[in-house]
């Protein structure tokens, strides 16, 4: 697996967090779980990314690693194809 690029999920994570304590949003209220608000962070910084205008394909691989997306892409038209026949 490709190296996922920590430093931007940390950044983010760090912004939200940094913004939910100036505005009194007590995030733990708002997510189930650790793994849930971490879910968030890396979709936040994948819609993000696409939002500024990379490709999916480049936001995917910028979070994930490089190639991500490719393997990604591949098993769901492999799976596509399974359910085909």
């Amino acid at each position: 697996m490709a190296k996922a690029n920590v430093e931007l999920l940390q950044a983010a994570k760090r912004l939200v967090i940094d913004h939910a304590n100036a505005n009194g949003i007590a995030l733990a209220t708002l997510f189930e779980s650790k793994e849930k608000f971490e879910d968030a962070i890396i979709g936040l910084v994948v819609a993000t990314l696409i939002e500024i205008g990379l490709p999916v394909e480049d936001a995917y691989n910028t979070v994930f690693g490089a190639g991500e997306y490719e393997k990604l892409r591949d098993g769901i038209y492999q799976q596509f194809e399974l359910n085909q026949a």
